[in-house]
């Protein structure tokens, strides 16, 4: 390959790919709390917009890292789980915010009642 073919690799991987494995996730974690269909899909919809952000400043920075001589071959591996451990846990904390966010959007509109 060409010089570009790695920011293609990388810009489909953080979008398509990015967009169903984030959904993947909040589906799930909502069927292993025993969440009704609804409203797994309520969490994947509200979670889609928040989840594509934080990958989008997440994971270009990483790839550049794995991308380059910094980390040597042997290690490229852990360097690579490392971060997915770092990610799940920022994909963590934008499920809780849209969560705590509906929750807030709901006590308003019964006080409104």
């Amino acid at each position: 390959g060409a010089w570009y073919s790695t920011f293609v690799k990388v810009i489909a991987d953080q979008t398509g790919w990015s967009i169903y494995l984030n959904a993947m996730y909040a589906t799930i974690i909502g069927s292993l709390a025993l969440k009704p269909p609804g409203e797994i899909i309520e969490d994947v919809k509200d979670t889609a917009w928040p989840a594509l952000r934080s990958s989008w400043r997440f994971w270009p920075f990483v790839h550049m890292i794995s991308f380059s001589p910094y980390v040597p071959v042997d290690l490229k591996l852990l360097w690579v789980d490392t971060m997915e451990i770092i990610w799940v846990c920022i994909l963590s904390r934008v499920n809780n915010e849209a969560k705590k966010e509906r929750r807030d959007e709901l006590a308003e509109e019964v006080k409104a009642l």
